[in-house]
């Protein structure tokens, strides 16, 4: 994470940045742009990265959590996208999406 974090900064595209508390502060909807805008660049893993950091933000969001495990099964991350399919049918049991995405894991 660390040397990810330095690659972004020298890229210019690391989205974290210190408040006037000091304390590092982001909007989750940067984040998903930038999640949009590598995936429209074919870059599935710098996509993910943005969506996990919204997904830290903001835990139990469903939807964020659904992104990040479709991306993760896209890249053929199989262990990640069966771990975020089965904590969304922890919050959210019974979900149809997550029931398919996790079944896909298993093939």
């Amino acid at each position: 994470f660390t040397r990810l974090r330095k690659e972004l900064q020298e890229k210019g595209t690391l989205i974290v940045k210190e408040n006037e508390c000091g304390k590092e502060s982001v909007k989750e909807e940067t984040l998903l742009q930038k999640a949009s805008e590598s995936l429209s660049k074919n870059d599935p893993e710098m996509a993910a990265y943005f969506i996990a950091q919204a997904t830290m933000l903001n835990p139990d969001n469903i939807d964020y959590r659904l992104r990040l495990a479709d991306i993760y099964l896209k890249i053929a991350d199989l262990n990640l996208a069966q771990v975020e399919y089965q904590d969304i049918l922890v919050l959210d049991p019974g979900n149809k999406e997550a029931e398919k995405g996790l079944e896909k894991t298993k093939l």
